[in-house]
């Protein structure tokens, strides 16, 4: 008998409550060598989605469905960004986890970026072009920097519960379209 949606048991959510408590790691490859590297390990914090990647020269280690996940974004991410001979792809690695880790993320509500440093990510650019945020940032007194930290550090811990009910949320509807 084939086996469908009715004969599948009803997913039980795990969720997770602190920021690099709990990490998926996977091996990608193997690639074309480069640089003497032909295989990438990926981790990625379960609640913040933060990728860290490093380049390998072998693969030996077990792997996660989580991590698996990410593998394909990175993947696709790396061959947008090569040449077609592929000979870069180590040095690319880190320009790539820059665009994921400041990317929004849908399931969070928030970019991995922002999670992380209790921030949203600016280039250097819009600091040479004045923008908003950079003139208030570097009109900033010394004697207020103390307070504002404090504050930060409050905003961070709100931070993390909101991505934390973001992820909530993201998982009852996930289970809710499972189960039906």
């Amino acid at each position: 008998m084939a086996m469908n949606r009715r004969h599948e048991m009803p997913q039980q959510p795990i969720l997770f409550c602190e920021v690099f408590d709990v990490w998926g790691i996977d091996f990608m490859g193997p690639f074309p060598v480069s640089n003497g590297y032909s295989y990438i390990l990926l981790a990625v914090d379960y609640v913040s989605r933060w990728v860290e990647v490093i380049a390998t020269k072998t693969n030996d280690a077990k792997t996660n469905g989580q991590a698996e996940v990410f593998n394909k974004e990175i993947k696709k991410m790396l061959q947008k960004m090569t040449n077609p001979s592929k000979k870069d792809r180590s040095r690319l690695l880190e320009d790539t986890l820059w665009a994921h880790r400041t990317t929004y993320r849908t399931l969070l509500r928030m970019s991995p970026y922002r999670i992380v440093f209790n921030k949203t990510c600016h280039l250097p650019v819009e600091l040479e072009h004045k923008a908003y945020w950079a003139v208030k940032h570097c009109n900033l007194a010394y004697d207020q920097a103390g307070e504002q930290r404090k504050f930060q550090l409050q905003e961070l811990d709100e931070l993390c519960l909101e991505a934390y009910e973001n992820f909530k949320i993201y998982k009852q509807k996930a289970k809710k379209f499972h189960d039906q």
